[in-house]
């Protein structure tokens, strides 16, 4: 959607174009305010992670009904995806719960699921073009000496200049360091992600036991296997696991470098005593679809920071956790709705001074993280129950608490 009357001040450089960047720039362009994307992905190559996102009504959806694409969404949204199912290590399901059903509507959403490269394209055919800058891999940002603002610096020597540079680079944010001391750490968890294609016609027993939605299969001993499952007919598997950090440094056989048959026997190696079914979503994975990798978290509390003009950050960049909450899409996409809500509200304004929008900032920033810390909590919280001892049975009592666990199901002890 085109604007009629865009504002010019201040120039936004947006880095990053994940669904947080690229929310905000719809947003503001719906507002007739003009930013830039500046991405390091290539438009013929990007780099998509994760697979299924649910979106909730306060953050991921609310943020589409401002960005005037709910209605849109509703028509992508994959219909029986919000199934949550509990297994054990012996494959026996111990909990079964279905989302709603049928074409969505304002009263029936729940938490509806979307591919994360279906959300991506849905935002980024809606801002105008040229928005996005690919292949800009952001080095450094300096002060612009003498004209105010600016100046980024990028791999292929190019250069660009903006007032207001806002950090939506994910877990290892260019922007962040120059707002606070605060790095990511190890969490103690591992992920390998894996992949099985055409799920339904290569492998029914499996696809059946994956369900339409996401599936917890979990043990008493710091490990879990994830299925999910994607509107393009794959399923991601999550084999999961509590290590030491640089534990996967020395797993040469999950790194591939004996091949990816003898990688997918490695990581089914590590869940003993699994029943072969639960295994066989490990051994039958693509095996150009390996993708282990550390999960990161910034350490909490939040220590908020002093806000610094024309800088901010948003989505991972802020508040990076663990993904045990189900959050991380929704804050960014709620993060970027405020963002945006406080520009528009500075730029609004006749003759808008770079202190108003300083002052903005740091309302902006006071709400998200108080908000991204709630949540960041949670997820830590999340991450402990299913990878502590008795996961099996506290992860049932939390959805017991709830009276989600079905008749004739022994509901174990809040």
């Amino acid at each position: 959607m085109s604007t009629s009357s865009t504002s010019t001040y201040p120039r936004i450089a947006i880095i990053g174009g994940g669904p947080g960047g690229l929310t905000l720039a719809r947003i503001l362009q719906v507002n007739g305010v003009r930013a830039t994307i500046y991405e390091r992905e290539t438009l013929e190559n990007p780099r998509i992670q994760g697979g299924s996102l649910d979106l909730h009504v306060e953050s991921g959806i609310a943020a589409l009904r401002a960005a005037g694409l709910f209605e849109d969404f509703k028509k992508l949204i994959r219909q029986g995806s919000q199934q949550t199912r509990i297994f054990d290590t012996d494959g026996k399901m111990h909990l079964n719960l279905d989302g709603p059903r049928g074409p969505p509507d304002d009263d029936n959403l729940g938490r509806p699921e979307i591919d994360r490269p279906v959300l991506r394209n849905l935002l980024l055919n809606s801002l105008d073009k040229d928005t996005v800058k690919w292949g800009h891999d952001l080095q450094t940002v300096l002060p612009n000496e003498g004209s105010g603002g600016f100046r980024l610096a990028f791999k292929d020597g190019r250069e660009e200049t903006a007032d207001l540079v806002i950090g939506a680079d994910g877990a290892w944010s260019k922007i962040r360091p120059l707002l606070t001391p605060a790095k990511p750490v190890y969490s103690g968890t591992t992920m390998i992600e894996l992949r099985i294609s055409d799920i339904d016609a290569r492998y029914p027993e499996l696809s059946a036991l994956a369900g339409q939605g996401t599936v917890f299969i979990l043990s008493s001993d710091g490990k879990a296997i994830f299925p999910q499952r994607n509107g393009d007919g794959s399923v991601r598997v999550y084999a999961s696991l509590h290590a030491e950090e640089q534990w996967l440094d020395s797993q040469h056989a999950i790194l591939g470098k004996e091949g990816p048959a003898a990688a997918l026997e490695a990581i089914a190696a590590l869940f003993p005593g699994w029943s072969s079914t639960v295994l066989d979503l490990i051994r039958n994975s693509d095996q150009d679809k390996i993708t282990p990798r550390r999960i990161f978290q910034l350490p909490l509390p939040f220590n908020p920071w002093t806000t610094k003009p024309g800088l901010t950050v948003l989505g991972d960049a802020a508040h990076l956790m663990s993904p045990f909450a189900g959050e991380g899409v929704n804050l960014a996409m709620i993060d970027a709705t405020d963002l945006a809500k406080a520009i528009v509200g500075v730029t609004a304004q006749p003759g808008a001074s770079a202190d108003a929008l300083t002052d903005a900032l740091r309302g902006y920033e006071e709400v998200m993280l108080k908000r991204s810390e709630e949540m960041a909590i949670e997820s830590a919280r999340n991450m402990d129950l299913i990878f502590g001892q008795d996961a099996l049975k506290n992860f049932l009592g939390f959805f017991a608490r709830f009276g989600l666990v079905p008749e004739g199901e022994e509901k174990p002890e809040p």
